[in-house]
């Protein structure tokens, strides 16, 4: 299942990773693997990107921190990964200032769907080929 936050303002986008950080302590995940990738070559070489760097969760504030300290990623502005294998998911805090969701976890896919569906710009959700908006989605649960 793939979902997307929709557009996330500039001044709201780590409040969005806060979220992911506390969704991902909810389900009890320490360890997650992420990596750099595309628009983060400015100060990083080419072989930085989409590496995996392995990290515990508590240490993912702090270290995308200092990554846009550095200037290594802009919020919004560039791709970064950030995986939980164990649990199946992924999520792209993407360069199209808005947030991108993989996984199979239907728990996990359900806690962001209501989140996002209740947004001033609420995220999509990929039917087929085609992205339904999740306020539409969620208005036809049951």
């Amino acid at each position: 299942m793939e979902i997307n936050s929709g557009y996330i303002e500039p001044n709201q986008f780590w409040q969005e990773v806060q979220e992911v950080v506390a969704l991902f302590h909810r389900f009890q995940i320490d360890d997650l693997v992420v990596f750099y990738g595309f628009g983060c070559d400015r100060e990083l070489e080419v072989d930085e990107l989409y590496r995996d760097i392995e990290m515990k969760t508590d240490k993912l504030l702090a270290f995308l921190s200092e990554s846009i300290a550095k200037d290594y990623y802009r919020l919004g502005e560039d791709n970064f990964y950030i995986q939980s294998r164990s649990l199946g998911v992924e999520f792209l805090l993407c360069h199209e200032s808005d947030v991108h969701l993989e996984t199979e976890n239907v728990d996990v896919a359900g806690c962001m769907k209501a989140r996002w569906s209740k947004k001033a710009n609420p995220g999509y959700e990929k039917i087929g080929s085609g992205w339904v908006s999740l306020q539409k989605t969620e208005a036809l649960k049951p």
